[in-house]
């Protein structure tokens, strides 16, 4: 789904007006955001984009990491946190 997504917007031509939420599963809370503009190319495994300090670094994600996608001023997709169950000992 969020693939197919990702791809109407690149036939659209307005994947670089879009901006992604990206989380980690080893800290849910801490997020990150990039543009459109900065993805350079994703399949349905991988979203590659660029960033860094000097902006020309590649990094690769999954797409399972995908927490939102707003384009517009709309979510276009937008995953449910997954909340675990704490037992108490």
């Amino acid at each position: 789904m969020l693939y197919d997504i990702l791809r109407r917007l690149e036939l659209e031509g307005s994947l670089g007006a879009c901006s992604i939420v990206l989380s980690r599963d080893a800290a849910p809370d801490n997020r990150m955001m990039i543009f459109g503009r900065e993805v350079l190319s994703f399949n349905q495994r991988h979203i590659v984009f660029r960033g860094g300090e000097s902006g020309y670094e590649e990094f690769r994600a999954p797409l399972e990491s995908v927490f939102m996608v707003e384009a517009g001023g709309h979510a276009l997709f937008r995953r449910s946190p997954r909340i675990q169950k704490v037992y108490p000992r």
